[in-house]
């Protein structure tokens, strides 16, 4: 087992990406004079759809969820305060989500927000689930895109 592991998948040619650089080509192809309007509607639609930009790094004691649209935004959880990890079907429809969502329950059933990883394929998923088994820690997966054949 490695000591350190991230599940990033493809970070550059993504759905997410994709309606990124849509969203921007249209904005910078409005007249000149509705800069500051561009500006608003490229900050209101960047953080919610960075939520969804997720990827995972587990290490001997941690995992840690980081998104490449935020590079700020980290979150750790230590592997002992790790009960369950809940890998399902996104909460929401849009067609810049992931196939699945990763929710982390601690040992005191508290759980997390779903982190819906857009980089992520069918491959990436199975594979962050084989290294959270081999650290132990108990995966339930509801998500039926990764229970299909």
């Amino acid at each position: 087992m490695k000591s350190e592991v991230t599940i990033a998948g493809d970070r550059i040619l993504n759905t997410t990406n994709i309606i990124y650089g849509l969203i921007f080509l249209f904005l910078i192809l409005r007249p000149k004079d509705s800069y500051l309007i561009t500006g608003v509607v490229i900050a209101v639609l960047y953080i919610p759809f960075s939520m969804g930009t997720c990827y995972f790094t587990i290490n001997a004691d941690k995992l840690i969820v980081n998104t490449y649209a935020l590079p700020f935004y980290k979150i750790q959880y230590p592997l002992e305060y790790v009960k369950n990890i809940v890998i399902d079907s996104p909460p929401y429809k849009s067609p810049y989500i992931s196939i699945a969502c990763l929710q982390i329950i601690n040992i005191e059933n508290d759980r997390s927000s779903f982190y819906g990883a857009s980089s992520l394929k069918k491959r990436h998923w199975n594979k962050l689930i084989e290294e959270l088994q081999q650290r132990q820690i108990k995966v339930s997966v509801e998500a039926s895109s990764l229970l299909k054949g």
